[in-house]
């Protein structure tokens, strides 16, 4: 979860910087806030899995569709509430924060293919 606020943090400097050199401040701005989303959704994902998993592994699932239909209840209306705002530009936006939820689960995917105990349960001979 640190390491991915980390991460969130260093990726928005030079992406606020590219988006401010395209698209001016109002880029920047829409830039800005779009890593900010994409990097809140994902901390608050980690943060209550962890929590429920920790808790019991029967208890995951329980945590697990539930908390991702509130997250995206609330991606959705910070995404409304900055649409009908002037000072934010919305096709920067919806670039930015199209490539920082595809980064993400590019690097998921990675994450997940590195974890020794999925190939034995996913791949295990019958």
């Amino acid at each position: 979860m640190v390491a991915a606020a980390q991460a969130a943090a260093v990726l928005s400097i030079p992406a606020t910087a590219i988006a401010w050199g395209v698209r001016g401040p109002s880029g920047a701005i829409a830039a800005s806030a779009a890593i900010a989303i994409v990097a809140i959704n994902l901390v608050l994902a980690a943060s209550l899995l962890v929590v429920a998993s920790k808790r019991s592994p029967s208890f995951y699932p329980n945590v697990a569709m539930p908390s991702y239909a509130l997250r995206m209840a609330g991606v959705f209306a910070s995404m409304s509430i900055l649409r009908h705002q002037s000072f934010v530009d919305w096709p920067t936006f919806t670039i930015v924060f199209t490539l920082g939820v595809a980064i993400l689960l590019a690097y998921e995917g990675y994450i997940w293919s590195k974890t020794p105990w999925l190939a034995t349960v996913f791949w295990r001979q019958p």
